[in-house]
């Protein structure tokens, strides 16, 4: 008889990631353009509410920009975007208030919801959360332009503090935060903030461990053209090089004008990961490769360590080996296709399998010392959880959580 792979191998793997970020807090920027597909917003749902159910506390940020130019081109409300950021007149605003805390605010909760996620709708207004004024006129360095040019984005509010206190009760409480991004002030005015900042601006103030922005892309592209041109793993330096060469455009500049804002505010990492592949979201955190781009302020070395911008070393902010850089010799599928993108689509489903199938039930993995398997194919890693004939299948409501096991 042929000798059958561990199926719980790649579960003790798992383990290590779910042992390093138990009870801490992760805020994910949902993009609207995720939020506008029924399907992608309830798969969307099902990955968070899996964090979830880690003991992984959860802040969900989300924009709508596409849900609010449809509103405005049935309004016949003129749509104006400089650099990535909207132009916000009175009209718009309205439009915004109408989108952003109206049907797509409520779709999104009802589909947490129906992930088992105990969520609780909110904006920056509600409870003082976020406190802005209004932006003046500012020099802005359009697409395409030699020269910045001053541009009055309107009623946009610029961030000015944070106060946590609301998100600090309900995450004790064990409910997940969705935040709309709207804004005010002291005396009674409405703004409209990016949500990119807004989500960076929360996980500084609420010491997040990772920041997430869940993308249309793969992640952040060299060349927007091509989508195998991910950028696995970025510092500070490797963005300006970007956006000295053109690479950052439109709506990409101002998530990483807020990843910069949260690295520099204390953030261990950003990460900009697909919305749109299966599981890319539960890729990026318990694999060491991941699925998009992880942003740090310290660069990884070949050798496994870390050095901040005085060459000194740093603990590794993931698990080591550090990712690896795109081969374009690599031969799996022939020079110039990205080494990850034969094997995606597959490890998604699999991971998938993973966290949805007899294996949880050995609840008790999460408390054994985990397998290094750094050199390991996915492709073997895969098969070791593929699903077997005959196995029994349950329900997610009827295996125990994490926390629910004993040790």
């Amino acid at each position: 008889m042929p000798h059958t792979p561990n199926p719980y191998a790649t579960l003790r793997s798992a383990a290590k990631y779910v042992r390093q970020f138990r009870q801490k807090i992760f805020v994910v920027k949902l993009g609207g353009e995720l939020l506008d597909q029924p399907n992608i917003r309830k798969a969307v749902a099902e990955q968070l509410a899996l964090l979830w159910s880690f003991s992984i506390k959860l802040v969900i940020v989300h924009g709508g920009g596409s849900s609010l130019d449809q509103l405005c081109e049935s309004m016949d409300l003129p749509i104006a975007k400089v650099g990535g950021r909207r132009i916000t007149s009175p009209a718009v605003l309205d439009a915004a208030k109408m989108a952003f805390a109206g049907k797509l605010h409520m779709d999104l909760l009802a589909d947490l919801r129906a992930a088992a996620l105990p969520c609780v709708g909110l904006s920056g207004v509600d409870a003082g959360l976020i406190t802005a004024t209004k932006r003046p006129p500012v020099l802005v360095q359009a697409d395409g332009a030699v020269e910045p040019a001053s541009v009055d984005f309107g009623l946009v509010g610029d961030i000015q503090s944070v106060d946590p206190l609301v998100l600090t009760h309900l995450l004790q409480g064990g409910f997940v935060p969705v935040v709309a991004p709207l804004t005010g002030d002291d005396d009674g005015a409405i703004f409209n903030t990016n949500a990119d900042t807004l989500a960076a601006a929360i996980a500084v103030a609420v010491k997040a461990e990772k920041l997430f922005f869940l993308l249309k892309v793969p992640g952040l592209l060299a060349d927007v053209e091509r989508p195998s041109s991910l950028v696995p793993f970025a510092t500070l330096e490797k963005l300006a090089q970007l956006e000295q060469n053109g690479a950052v455009t439109a709506g990409m500049r101002p998530k990483l004008d807020a990843a910069k804002k949260a690295l520099v505010g204390g953030v261990p990492s950003v990460h900009l990961v697909s919305g749109l592949a299966p599981d890319a979201l539960l890729t990026e955190v318990f694999t060491n490769e991941g699925s998009g781009t992880m942003i740090s302020m310290t660069a990884m070395t070949a050798g496994g360590i870390a050095e901040d911008h005085a060459g000194q070393t740093v603990p590794l902010l993931r698990i080591s080996p550090p990712r690896l850089p795109y081969d374009p010799r690599s031969t799996l599928g022939g020079p110039g296709v990205h080494p990850k993108s034969f094997e995606i689509r597959r490890r998604h489903r699999r991971l998938h399998h993973l966290f949805t199938s007899r294996a949880w039930h050995c609840g008790a993995a999460f408390n054994e010392q985990p397998m290094v398997r750094s050199g390991q194919r996915w492709s073997q890693i895969a098969y070791e959880f593929a699903p077997r004939h005959g196995a029994p299948q349950r329900r997610l409501g009827n295996r125990p959580l994490p926390s629910q096991v004993a040790g």
